[in-house]
């Protein structure tokens, strides 16, 4: 990874830790498996599934029809 990213990506880690902290419990902070519960419990609820969204090829749209813009019909309008 490039150093600019690397740099770019700890301002964002630092960022979500900040958020994480606000947003604990203050209770479950004060030993190391409350920490790790906390934030286990808030990437898996807010920063996972958004990377499994980027992980994800996209999913091909199903094609809708539009009502008289077939070609069929259209050919047999004349």
């Amino acid at each position: 990874m490039p150093p600019e990213d690397q740099a770019q990506l700890q301002q964002c880690v630092d960022t979500i830790a900040q958020i994480f902290y606000r947003n604990s419990d203050p209770k479950q902070l004060q030993s190391l498996e409350g920490i790790e519960q906390a934030v286990r419990e808030q990437a898996q609820a807010h920063v996972l599934p958004q990377l499994g969204l980027f992980l994800s090829p996209p999913q091909p749209k199903p094609h809708t029809a539009i009502p008289g813009d077939s070609k069929a019909s259209s050919e047999n309008s004349i």
